[in-house]
């Protein structure tokens, strides 16, 4: 992607200069209440705030964005908002990604888990979904304690499986949040992704105007 060269000078000044650089949009399958929703929102704001960058002034979170048109109805939205570069957390989000960052050239776009990217051909799109379906979660989880399973850990974003451990008394390693509040007594520990580095990096480049990176892993 192209865009203006930035100055040198490091934006520790007004902040208002960093502001103008760069508008951000965020696009999230449900709210706070889902906690893998939530792991991406609490990165996103951390990323932007490192960035200096004021909500709903600079950037900005759309939450309850369903897999549908609506998903390219929201984006279009950001882009008319002045956002540069617009990120989607779910993988039913990806075809209206595609549709909107190929009718938007100079926007980049980045999703998760951005299955097509490298098959796209696009030079504005980039990023390695979400699920969320609580009753086939528990569900699942039931069927392992009942088949004999001694611990549970999930990659899953609902109570399902957690609420199925507590109410059998198997241990359960949950995911991108803690569940301790709602299983106290068989909640160990949890795993989150940690999204914000990412988020400032990617958000950084299109600040510089430099390309974002087909292949990033965090290191330097």
């Amino acid at each position: 992607g192209g865009g203006e060269k930035k100055d040198d000078s490091q934006g520790n000044g007004d902040g208002d200069a960093t502001a103008a650089k760069v508008k951000v949009g965020f696009i999230t399958l449900h709210d706070e209440n889902s906690t893998y929703d939530k792991n991406f929102i609490d990165a996103a704001k951390e990323a932007c705030a490192n960035l200096g960058l004021v909500e709903n002034e600079d950037y900005f979170i759309k939450t309850n964005v369903g897999e549908t048109e609506q998903c390219a109805e929201v984006a279009a939205d950001l882009v008319d908002a002045g956002c540069n570069i617009i990120f989607a957390d779910s993988f039913g989000h990806e075809p209206y990604m595609i549709e909107v960052a190929k009718a938007n050239p100079e926007v980049q776009f980045c999703h998760s888990t951005g299955t097509r990217a490298h098959t796209e051909g696009l030079a504005n799109y980039h990023f390695t979904g979400s699920w969320y379906d609580e009753t086939l979660e528990k569900e699942g989880a039931e069927k392992l304690i009942q088949g004999g399973c001694k611990l549970i850990s999930q990659h899953a974003d609902s109570l399902g499986a957690p609420t199925a451990c507590e109410n059998a008394g198997v241990p359960n390693v949950s995911y991108n949040g803690s569940t301790q509040a709602a299983c106290p007594n068989t909640y160990i520990i949890s795993s989150r992704i940690n999204w914000a580095p990412y988020y400032e990096y990617a958000i950084k480049a299109v600040m510089d105007g430099t390309a974002i990176d087909v292949d990033w892993t965090g290191t330097p």
